[in-house]
């Protein structure tokens, strides 16, 4: 199974009762996985930062 099937296996109703009925997974992965990736990318940057001795948001960016 591929990545892009399981994915959409995780958004499938995970009951018959009424309504969205989520797997417990499908929140972990909507929920922790962002959070992950943006702590991933900001460490990543502020590491490349220190190794490159440059500072990308020192401008201000206005």
């Amino acid at each position: 199974m591929d990545v892009l099937a399981w994915l959409q296996d995780l958004g499938r109703d995970a009951s018959a009762a009424p309504g969205f009925q989520p797997r417990p997974l499908y929140l972990v992965v909507s929920i922790a996985l962002p959070v992950a990736l943006g702590l991933f990318a900001g460490f990543t940057l502020r590491l490349l930062e220190r190794v490159l001795r440059v500072e990308i948001g020192s401008r201000g960016g206005h």
